[in-house]
C-alpha cells in the first residue's frame, strides 16, 4: 500500500505517520460520548461498545486482526508477524472526561499500527494495538489490562458494581461480550509494551517541552475510613449527648491532613476526594460518614508512613472511647512501578530526534494500563503536555502538533524497538 501524499516522515524513521488521519482519527473517535468540548464515555456503557466497535473496524481497514475479549478490550494484530510490539491505552472516560485522557494513546497505536503495515518494515517484531477498558474505574480500577495480566480475581468480577449498583456481569452481558472469551498476556507474541499519554499535570506545560519520558509510575494506596453515630433531632439535640458521625469525619480529615503535611517529602500527594454522609440531611445529626483517603508517591518507604499515620490516628479514635466508632478499609493498593530500562532509553532517544532539547525525563504522578504491563514484560510510555495541566475535565487538551509530535516519537520508538528486540 503506498503511505497517503499527506503522510509525513517520522525524523529518520521508515514509519511514516499521517498527521492529518491521526487528527481525524481523534476527532471521530471523540464524537462517542462528545458532550461540549468534553468526552462522557463510560466503561461498557453503549456508547463505549460503539466505540469499540468503530475501532474494531479502524483495525480491519489497517489491515489487523480485530478480537474483542470478554472485559471489552479490543486488540488489534498484526497478522504478518508471530512477535509484535504491543502499543496502547484506554477508550473510556471519567464521568466528566477530556477528550484525550486514555483516547489519544489508543488512535495513536492505531495510526503507528497503520503506518507500519503501511510502510511494510523489515522488523524483528510487528506492530499490534489495543484499546483497554475501564481504566477510569467506572466498576474496577484499570479493569481491561488486569484481566489481561491475570490480575482481576473472579469474586472481584462478580461483586463489582458502579455508583448506581449496576454490577459489572450484568454490563458485560448487556454490551454482547459475556460469550467472548477471556484474553491473557501472550509473552510468545508480545516482546513490549508502550503507551503514549497526556502528562495530565503542568509540568511539561510550564517547562515548555513538548515531550515527557516517563521514568515510573507512582504507587497508590486507597482507604474508606467510616463513622458511625447516631441519628437524632438537630434542635432537639443537646452537643454533649451527640454521636455525631459527620462531626467527627471533619475533625478526623483536619488532623490526617495536618499530620500529611508535617510527614510528607516534595513528591507524595494526598486527596480525600469522596465524602458520604447518612442520612444527609440539614435537620438530622449524621449516623454514618465515610471519606476516601488516597495517597500516591514513588516512595515505598513514604507510602508506608502516610499508611501508618492513617493508622494511628484511627486507633487513637478508638481509644478515646467516644460516642462514634471508626472503622478503616483498604481499596487500592499499588507499589511504584519503574520503566524498562533499556526501552526508557529508546523512548528517550525518539524524543530527541522529535523534539531536539525540549524533552525531559519525569515520573508519573497518575496511573496507566502500563504499570500493570510492565511486570510482564518491558515497558514504556512517552507524555506530551496538557494545556494547563488540566485533565479530569471538559476543560482538558492538548495542542494538536504536540499530538502528532507524540505520535511521530513513539513511532520512532516502536520502529526502534521492533528491530532491537526479539
Amino acid at each position: 500500500m503506498t503511505a497517503p501524499a499527506a503522510a509525513a516522515r517520522s525524523p529518520g524513521g521508515a514509519i511514516r505517520i499521517d498527521a492529518e488521519r491521526l487528527m481525524a482519527d481523534m476527532r471521530t473517535f471523540r464524537g462517542f460520548g462528545a458532550n461540549g468540548t468534553g468526552v462522557v464515555r463510560r466503561a461498557l456503557s453503549a456508547i463505549d461498545v460503539q466505540s469499540r466497535e468503530w475501532l474494531a473496524c479502524r483495525y480491519r481497514d489497517a489491515g489487523l486482526v480485530a478480537t474483542t475479549d470478554r472485559v471489552g478490550n479490543v486488540f488489534g494484530h498484526d497478522p504478518r508477524h508471530t512477535r509484535a510490539v504491543l502499543i496502547g491505552s484506554h477508550g473510556d472516560t471519567q464521568p466528566r472526561g477530556g477528550w484525550l485522557d486514555g483516547a489519544m494513546g489508543v488512535i495513536i497505536g492505531l495510526e503507528i499500527a497503520r503506518a507500519a503495515r503501511e510502510a511494510a518494515l523489515d522488523t524483528a517484531l510487528g506492530i499490534d494495538t489495543v484499546c483497554w477498558s475501564d481504566e477510569e474505574a467506572r466498576f474496577a480500577h484499570f479493569l481491561g489490562s488486569r484481566a489481561y495480566c491475570g490480575l482481576l480475581p473472579d469474586d472481584e468480577v462478580a461483586a463489582a458494581t458502579d455508583d448506581a449498583g449496576i454490577r459489572l456481569t450484568d454490563a458485560i452481558a448487556e454490551a454482547g461480550y459475556a460469550g467472548l472469551p477471556p484474553r491473557g498476556a501472550d509473552p510468545a507474541r508480545h516482546a513490549a509494551y508502550l503507551e503514549a499519554h497526556i502528562e495530565q499535570g503542568p509540568v511539561l506545560d510550564r517547562s515548555g517541552d513538548q515531550l515527557g519520558v516517563v521514568t515510573a509510575i507512582v504507587g497508590a494506596r486507597e482507604f474508606l475510613v467510616s463513622f458511625s453515630g447516631e441519628a437524632n433531632h438537630a434542635g432537639t439535640t443537646p452537643m454533649a449527648l451527640r454521636k455525631d458521625a459527620g462531626l467527627a469525619m471533619i475533625r478526623f480529615a483536619a488532623a490526617l491532613d495536618a499530620r500529611y503535611a508535617d510527614a510528607a517529602d516534595d513528591a507524595i500527594v494526598w486527596t480525600m476526594g469522596r465524602i458520604e454522609i447518612a442520612p444527609n440531611a440539614p435537620s438530622i445529626v449524621p449516623a454514618g460518614a465515610t471519606i476516601s483517603v488516597q495517597f500516591r508517591g514513588p516512595d515505598l518507604a513514604m507510602l508506608d508512613r502516610f499508611e501508618a499515620e492513617l493508622m494511628r490516628l484511627v486507633l487513637e479514635i478508638g481509644k478515646d472511647g467516644g460516642p462514634v466508632g471508626c472503622i478503616v478499609r483498604q481499596i487500592l493498593d499499588y507499589r511504584p512501578t519503574p520503566m524498562d530500562e533499556a526501552v526508557t532509553t529508546i523512548v528517550a532517544r525518539a524524543a530527541e530526534r522529535t523534539a531536539p532539547g525540549r524533552w525531559r525525563r519525569m515520573p508519573s504522578g497518575a496511573g496507566h494500563d502500563a504499570q500493570f504491563m510492565a511486570p510482564l514484560m518491558p515497558a514504556g510510555m512517552l507524555f506530551v503536555p496538557s494545556i494547563g495541566g488540566i485533565s479530569h475535565s471538559f476543560d482538558e487538551d492538548t495542542a494538536e502538533e504536540d499530538i502528532v509530535a507524540g505520535c511521530r516519537a513513539l513511532a520512532l520508538a516502536a520502529e526502534e524497538v521492533a528491530t532491537r528486540f526479539t
